[in-house]
């Protein structure tokens, strides 16, 4: 669950590996009114097959963003700045991440952009999800 502006909005994630050389996982948003999850989407119902009863969260992530649209020729690429933290229990570890996200065009330009990013400031790919750096404080693992 999340908080954008006014509206209260609720993502389910599932899936982890790489396909055609990006990440990629499926993905379902709604608006919701408040902090109980509508699993009302059949997809959603299959993939946690029983456990909504059982959903309960077990972190939090604290994130400020701010999002850009960068236009290169036909691409468009949704550049993100997240700042924040990820509290697990009575851990937290620091977040601060560029995430960039190709709308539309060739991927070529997304990996442009990114190459344009570590020339202004020293950046390394990160392939940890916000939910995994939850679970490893939860697991007492490095987070980094």
């Amino acid at each position: 669950m999340r908080q954008s502006g006014n509206e209260r909005i609720q993502t389910v994630k599932a899936g982890y590996g790489a396909a055609a050389g990006s990440f990629t996982r499926e993905e379902w948003e709604r608006p919701v009114a408040g902090d109980t999850p509508i699993l009302d989407d059949p997809q959603i119902r299959d993939l946690l097959a029983g456990a909504g009863q059982k959903l309960a969260p077990v972190f939090e992530v604290h994130v400020k963003r701010h999002s850009w649209n960068v236009i290169d020729g036909d691409a468009t690429i949704e550049a993100a700045l997240d700042l924040g933290k990820v509290v697990a229990a009575d851990r937290e570890a620091p977040l601060c991440e560029i995430e960039l996200e190709k709308k539309a065009g060739s991927p070529t330009a997304l990996f442009a952009l990114a190459r344009k990013v570590n020339l202004i400031t020293p950046a390394h790919l990160g392939i940890l999800s916000k939910a995994e750096r939850g679970y490893r404080l939860l697991a007492r693992r490095p987070v980094r």
